[in-house]
């Protein structure tokens, strides 16, 4: 056993006590998770026999957009004569 005050002891004093699983609650974990895979073959069940979920909001449907016969001009990728072009030569302020 380390003595008190080593490092050994030290980390183990200072791990935090929400980590701890007791035998309790770890069975508790288990028993919930048995009932959730129970449900899985019911569920398949269901699927197959065409039942849906009725608290399940319907799916939306968003209209697709047809692109135009001739492509629209895109501001970003186009040139203003009005602007400059930039001198090279200068130096950046």
């Amino acid at each position: 056993m380390p003595q008190p005050g080593t490092p050994q002891t030290r980390l183990r004093r200072c791990s935090p006590k929400r980590e701890r699983r007791t035998l309790r609650h770890a069975a508790v974990l288990a028993y919930i998770n048995s009932l959730l895979l129970c449900t899985l073959p019911q569920i398949d069940a269901d699927n197959a026999a065409g039942i849906t979920d009725p608290t399940k909001p319907p799916a939306k449907t968003l209209p697709i957009p047809v692109p135009d016969a001739a492509p629209a001009a895109d501001p970003a990728n186009t040139w203003d004569p009005s602007i400059p072009e930039p001198d090279p030569k200068k130096k950046p302020s």
